[in-house]
């Protein structure tokens, strides 16, 4: 794809947008909300030669001049602009975003103390035009981070905070910082930190029987450190919350290196869901990693068979 200009004109953002078709009608797309020096930046590791899979991106700013041109720069190939003010339903429609893999929320850096105001207005466009659309915001000031509670806000990412929390861990365990930096950063030499949704055949697996399987994968140069699955947006009594017509606010429980305890009372594991709306695998590795490769459906049986990783008839599917 090429890099496009446009006016911030609303002709053609009728009802046909509404069904899915924007400026460039295009899926599976990201979308950037507001320019900056960190927009530049994002595009870059997105768009990084390691990346095997690169995703088109479509920047949604009202200083188009300001973004490069793809033809100074091969990082900005695939990169698309829409021209106009990203709290504007609009004009989102226009990018895409309700078919969008994910839209990115960017601070306002010519308003630092109104761009988390701003964020907010950006955010509810977002889940009018869809609230299933992932979203991750960028916060100035943490204390901000409860205006978005009611908001279908996937991830709040506070500088502030992450500032906070890296020097105290670095504090505690020397060099961790460098180990936060190498899982952030995106290039062939560095390990990256995936979200990977199971195939089919592995539903009712448990953790354990997971974690074994992938261990026993030497060649794959991955790590298994935990899982996420459905739930909802909770209050600090543990209830959930619900948008304004009613219905729950999806969300995502993180578990990381699970405690025995959490895996079950037999210590052999929770059941782990496939599908799309089921559990994700949370994988340390160089690349993405292909599960069906790793662990194929034989493979995946014999252990299902057996009750346990490692148990009889395992050898038989490597």
């Amino acid at each position: 794809m090429t890099e496009s200009h446009h006016d911030d004109t609303h002709e053609g953002a009728g009802a046909h947008v509404e069904q899915g078709g924007g400026d460039f009608n295009i899926s599976g797309h990201i979308v950037i909300c507001n320019w900056s020096d960190k927009a530049d930046k994002i595009i870059k590791q997105l768009h990084d030669p390691s990346v095997v899979n690169k995703k088109p991106i479509i920047v949604v700013t009202q200083d188009p001049d300001q973004v490069p041109n793809s033809s100074d720069d091969a990082n900005y190939r695939g990169v698309l602009i829409v021209h106009g003010d990203p709290a504007d339903k609009e004009i989102l429609k226009r990018a895409d975003v309700g078919t969008a893999y994910a839209a990115v929320i960017l601070a306002d850096s010519e308003n630092p103390d109104q761009s988390d105001s701003r964020s907010i207005l950006v955010q509810l466009a977002v889940d009018a035009v869809n609230s299933e659309t992932h979203t991750i915001v960028e916060l100035v000031h943490s204390s901000s981070e409860t205006y978005f509670r009611y908001t279908n806000a996937n991830e709040l990412v506070c500088l502030e905070m992450l500032a906070e929390k890296i020097l105290s861990q670095a504090s505690l365990t020397p060099n961790v910082s460098k180990v936060y930096m190498d899982l952030l950063t995106q290039c062939a030499e560095t390990n990256e930190i995936y979200d990977q949704h199971m195939p089919d055949y592995m539903d009712g697996l448990t953790y354990q029987q997971i974690d074994d399987l992938l261990a026993e994968a030497k060649d794959a140069d991955l790590l298994l450190i935990g899982y996420s699955r459905f739930d909802c947006k909770k209050d600090e009594h543990g209830e959930c919350l619900v948008d304004p017509y009613g219905r729950k606010i999806p969300d995502r429980r993180i578990v990381i290196n699970p405690h025995r305890e959490a895996l079950g009372e037999d210590h052999v594991g929770r059941k782990m869901r496939a599908g799309e709306d089921g559990d994700t695998l949370y994988l340390i590795a160089y690349a993405q990693p292909n599960l069906r490769a790793i662990m194929p459906p034989k493979k995946v049986e014999a252990v299902r068979k057996a009750g346990r990783a490692g148990g009889p008839g395992a050898a038989d599917a490597k």
